[in-house]
């Protein structure tokens, strides 16, 4: 009966023993995943705080000039908006003479067919 139990108490040792290595090595093979993943994370990290740096002092130079920036931005969308209007006038004219002269056509091809069918029948009634 003590052997039974020496036993079963070492293969249980011995159980533990494997689960525990196997466990340590995914967890050590996750470990390494995440570092070949993240190789540069504190250089990102202080690539993000001198980011934030130049912002704020790009903040502080706009922000004397805040009046003169919105004025250029807001003649820029003015000049924007007025040429598109005027390309919007060309674009509508050019179209009105497209379809001027497709009536034209039109009825040009209507007065060919015409003079066509009166030839047809001179040629026929010969």
């Amino acid at each position: 009966m003590m052997n039974k139990m020496l036993g079963i108490l070492g293969v249980g040792l011995v159980a533990g023993v494997v689960i525990y290595v196997l466990c340590n090595k995914n967890k050590e093979e996750n470990e390494t995943k995440l570092e070949k993943e993240t190789p540069n994370i504190k250089m990102k990290l202080d690539d993000v705080a001198a980011i934030k740096a130049d912002a704020s002092m790009m903040e502080t130079i706009f922000g004397e000039n805040q009046d003169k920036l919105q004025h250029v931005k807001n003649s820029s969308a003015n000049k924007i908006m007025t040429r598109h209007e005027e390309a919007a006038k060309i674009m509508k004219e050019t179209v009105s003479h497209i379809d001027a002269r497709k009536e034209v056509l039109e009825n040009e091809n209507l007065k060919l067919e015409q003079i066509s069918d009166e030839l047809d029948e001179l040629l026929e009634g010969k």
